[in-house]
């Protein structure tokens, strides 16, 4: 199959080709931008400018719904959406020229891996390359967290625009392992952020992660595949009501893919971390970052899962722990006055959502 036809399967069609004089404003802009955050990772901005002048860019008609640019690795070439402008294709460029700087390629040509997206013979880890790359491109961009909501779900993200919740969830992975390893790794392609990763929480928990960000990914494209269909001529009524339907039905997967995976990153690190923990210091500090996680967790009406996590957590360590002294190690004990009240917190959460759900 041509690359054109690959293009078009995709709803890409290229309109032209840009000018070596714009191409190399769109690559000392990027190379400036990359160099000047991440110049600690080895970057240059002379070696930058010289790799992206190489990429060959395009105007392209590209469908709604999706990126107003895209990389395509197979030409190793940028298509920018017709009619964005140029100061907004420079700032799209980043995200694209990332993918292309990414790219670990054999001996033949063959393409191995972009970053945290691993081509073997069974490709996996799309989602989570795409996210962080977005995320660093945000940063780079000087993007600031917004509250947004999506699906019903509403969570904090740096990029309220584009790939929001893959965005929010690989955040929460970056607050275990810390961010400087996620974005080592995306550029380089190590498995440095992995290793970490599966480390704090297990390989299980990591290949079920994995997997559930590739799944929001997929069905994020059946919908806009969808909406787009509906805005054609002449759609019977029929196919409308089944797009809608469609619609509807992947939005609520998400939504409860994108719940799934918060619990699941947030258990399998806390419920692995409180095994290790037997001093003062090491309690507070888990007190601290499993309170602090909170505000980086998605929430939607009706959803306590974090505080009722959070109280029974804190029992869990009240049991565990007596004596708290910065010198000592900390010892079992009976349940104490600090388990009642956090049981009475409990019960609260638990008595406004049978009462909010009584009143429906």
């Amino acid at each position: 199959m041509s690359i054109e036809s690959q293009l078009k399967r995709d709803g890409i069609t290229a309109i032209e080709k840009l000018d070596e004089s714009t191409i190399d404003n769109i690559a000392l802009y990027v190379s400036e931008k990359i160099s000047e955050n991440y110049s600690d990772y080895g970057f240059t901005k002379e070696d930058l400018f010289d790799e992206i002048t190489t990429i060959p860019m395009f105007i392209a008609n590209i469908p709604q719904g999706f990126s107003e640019a895209s990389y395509f690795y197979k030409n190793q070439s940028i298509y920018f959406r017709d009619g964005i402008g140029f100061n907004a294709m420079k700032k799209f460029a980043i995200h694209e020229c990332i993918h292309h700087l990414q790219e670990v390629r054999d001996d033949k040509g063959q393409i191995q891996k972009m970053g945290l997206y691993d081509f073997n013979s069974k490709p996996s880890g799309e989602a989570l390359n795409e996210a962080a790359v977005q995320i660093i491109s945000s940063n780079i961009l000087e993007s600031t967290y917004e509250q947004v909501t999506y699906f019903g779900v509403t969570f904090s993200t740096i990029s309220p625009d584009y790939y929001p919740m893959l965005c929010n969830l690989v955040n929460q992975m970056a607050y275990i392992t810390g961010e400087d390893l996620l974005y080592k790794s995306t550029f380089s392609g190590s498995t440095t952020f992995k290793d970490a990763f599966i480390e704090k929480c297990g390989q299980k928990s990591y290949t079920k992660i994995v997997n559930n960000l590739e799944k929001i990914l997929k069905y994020e494209e059946i919908i806009v595949h969808d909406q787009n269909k509906i805005y054609e001529k002449d759609l019977k009524d029929s196919k409308v009501e089944k797009y809608n339907k469609r619609i509807n039905y992947n939005k609520d997967l998400i939504k409860k893919i994108f719940l799934d995976t918060q619990e699941l990153i947030l258990t399998s690190y806390y419920d692995n971390t409180l095994k290790s923990i037997n001093t003062k210091e090491e309690a507070d500090s888990f007190r601290t970052s499993l309170f602090n996680y909170k505000e980086l967790m998605g929430t939607t009406d009706n959803y306590y899962f974090i505080e009722n996590y959070y109280v029974d957590m804190m029992k869990k360590i009240d049991m565990k722990f007596d004596n708290i002294d910065a010198s000592t190690y900390l010892v079992p004990h009976k349940e104490s006055k600090f388990i009642k009240i956090l049981n009475f917190i409990k019960n609260i959460f638990s008595k406004k959502s049978n009462t909010e759900e009584i009143n429906k």
